[in-house]
């Protein structure tokens, strides 16, 4: 109805534009003006979804004004290319929603990313949806009006249970002024300017992270029909997925191959340039044992560092720091100068709110003769807060 409408406010335009570009006028235009009416506007680089407005409208004209019932069907709409989706790394995914200022623009896309939502089902998503007890969310009238339920893990109801602590939203669990939910276009904004906070050189949207959730899952071993169920789909369609089917010609066997994302981090299409990476990056370490100690805060005070980043992250540094200078410089331990890099990292494997410090100690001096001394085994109890 939408095409048949949009046909309609074309018209009178298409005629304007049909009868400069032609000597004849528009009635005594045939099939063949037509193909080179929609060479030239694929020329001026009209988009396919305004091309296929186009023909719709012309075959309107063609069947309906000028009951010229031969053409139409002549008239072939325009194939729309199909590219892949962009797929961010867990990684990205992190970096990206660390860049949402608003918290409850940063906890719906994480709802988005962690259920597979659509922007549509997202904003519209009620309080009374999140089922703790069953550990699911109920979709209400999603895409085709169709409801179904979707996983509702236990680091996205941690995070939950702290937005609704802060926000307190009643009926909508992402509420506007008034009894409404956010607009979509909220969301929109907001993944545009986290993008570029981010640095994110993928373009990145809503169903961006729709898509990252099903590639994600597929790469974890989740069978693809239990996906294909948790992202409402309705036929199954691996290119949605970010990925092809394989086949042997040998056995015959078939198997879901994932389309390179250029990151050197990925096993299926990176495996050769990471290895190459990592011994490019062995060969600038010093001939020395490197020793790792991973540094964690309590859960309460994760909590407040979510709010206050600075000041917690700033402590967490200077905590660490001052701990294994002190260890190293212990006669029983190393009796030396330590040298180390710390790494901070605010969110888990699992994408739940967990900040610690990784830190690598890369090279120390005895303090008696200079010489670069072994590591000895830090005390129980003392391997990380």
């Amino acid at each position: 109805m939408s095409q048949l409408r949009g046909a309609f406010q074309r018209c009178p335009r298409l005629t304007e534009i049909l009868v400069p570009n032609f000597v004849k006028p528009a009635d005594r235009l045939g099939l063949e003006d037509v193909r080179a009416f929609q060479v030239y506007l694929v020329s001026q680089g009209i988009s396919w979804p305004a091309l296929n407005q186009t023909v719709c409208a012309l075959r309107f004209f063609y069947g309906v004004t000028l009951d010229r019932a031969e053409i139409p069907e002549r008239i072939a709409y325009a194939r729309t290319p199909r590219k892949l989706p962009a797929i961010l790394s867990a990684d990205e995914v992190v970096r990206f929603l660390e860049a949402v200022p608003s918290l409850k623009a940063r906890t719906a896309l994480t709802t988005a990313y962690a259920a597979g939502l659509r922007a549509s089902e997202t904003v519209s998503l009620k309080v009374a949806d999140i089922d703790s007890q069953r550990m699911v969310i109920q979709v209400r009238h999603g895409k085709g009006a169709k409801d179904r339920t979707v996983m509702l893990s236990p680091q996205l109801l941690g995070i939950l249970r702290t937005y609704w602590r802060l926000a307190r939203p009643r009926n909508w669990l992402f509420p506007e002024r008034g009894d409404k939910p956010i607009d979509v276009q909220v969301l929109y904004a907001a993944c545009r300017s986290a993008t570029k906070a981010a640095g994110l050189t993928k373009r990145v949207s809503v169903h961006t992270l729709r898509h990252s959730f099903a590639t994600h899952l597929l790469e974890s071993g989740v069978d693809i029909r239990i996906i294909q169920v948790l992202l409402g789909h309705t036929s199954l369609s691996t290119t949605a997925l970010g990925g092809h089917v394989e086949t042997c010609e040998d056995c015959a066997l078939s198997r879901v191959a994932y389309n390179s994302c250029r990151n050197r981090h990925c096993p299926k299409c990176q495996g050769a340039a990471r290895e190459r990476w990592l011994a490019d990056r062995e060969a600038d370490l010093l001939p020395l044992p490197y020793f790792h100690v991973v540094f964690t805060v309590p859960a309460e005070i994760a909590a407040i560092a979510y709010q206050n980043k600075r000041q917690v992250y700033t402590i967490l540094f200077e905590a660490a720091a001052e701990t294994l200078k002190t260890i190293a410089a212990d006669p029983r331990h190393l009796g030396g100068e330590l040298g180390f890099l710390a790494i901070l990292h605010t969110w888990g494997q699992t994408l739940t709110h967990h900040p610690h410090l990784h830190s690598s100690s890369m090279s120390w001096r005895s303090r008696k003769n200079k010489d670069a001394s072994p590591p000895q085994p830090l005390p129980s109890g003392r391997k990380g807060g």
